[in-house]
């Protein structure tokens, strides 16, 4: 189990909210950073919260916090939800630069990061190379394809989950579309370690993607990151909800 001692930061996003299963399992909210003077919370809890949702173009995430690499060192897990605001992100220049190679030397000395959905962009520019997105790698957004799907299933080929479930099929809430989608196993680099595989529609149901992983990791240096194609929600499928906080200790 993660000791009170694990230092946890989430950054918040508009679509998803993994820090209410992180309360959810006991941990207490810390500090909470809309800004750099952090209002406090319970001064012995072990999670701070990080803005990271915003107005457009408002990149608190990536200009304060990202963008120094001793803060980071405050923390051993950084968690990014789906629906940060991402028009710093997606506009580049050496501010992101900068925050994605801190993100990366993060990783490479230990630490670990989770991202869902949409931060698949972080994902994509902090760790080139490590998981295949759906379209063009190199362009931003391309990889929001799928298709909405309430009873989404998938396939456990993780030992140690399925074992934790006792089950290797679940099933899987993607109550929106538009979420980012993986390119199937067979396409993935040799390091990627899979955790959950579906078969999925993209382009509203027009297409079928077989064998992508849903869930799914790789190590870098000393640490490691994990994807999650789906978050956490409201409309969460018992299965889900399971998965969930099966990761929170992966990490």
């Amino acid at each position: 189990c993660i000791p009170p001692t694990t230092r946890i930061a989430v950054v918040t996003g508009i679509f998803d909210s993994v820090e209410d299963v992180l309360t959810g399992l006991g941990f207490q909210i810390r500090a909470t950073y809309n800004t750099l003077t952090p209002t406090i919370g319970t001064p012995m809890g072990n999670v701070d919260i990080i803005k990271g949702e915003g107005s457009y173009g408002s990149a608190f995430w990536i200009s304060d916090f990202l963008a120094d690499p001793l803060w980071l060192t405050d923390y051993d897990i950084i968690f990014f939800n789906c629906g940060l605001e991402l028009t710093t992100l997606s506009n580049g220049g050496t501010v992101v630069d900068n925050a994605m190679q801190n993100l990366n030397d993060f990783v490479q000395n230990g630490g670990s990061v989770y991202a869902s959905d949409w931060a698949s962009e972080v994902v994509r520019l902090a760790f080139p190379e490590q998981i295949d997105f759906v379209g063009d790698d190199s362009a931003f957004g391309e990889a929001r394809v799928g298709d909405a799907a309430a009873a989404q299933s998938g396939l456990v080929v993780d030992e140690n989950l399925a074992a934790a479930l006792n089950k290797s099929d679940v099933v899987i809430n993607f109550d929106l579309s538009v979420w980012a989608v993986a390119e199937p196993l067979e396409q993935q680099p040799s390091t990627l370690e899979p955790m959950v595989l579906g078969d999925v529609a993209i382009n509203y149901g027009s297409m079928q993607k077989i064998n992508v992983p849903l869930l799914s990791w790789f190590a870098m240096g000393e640490g490691k990151v994990l994807f999650t194609s789906f978050h956490n929600e409201s409309q969460n499928s018992e299965d889900l909800t399971d998965i969930l906080n099966y990761m929170v200790f992966e990490l």
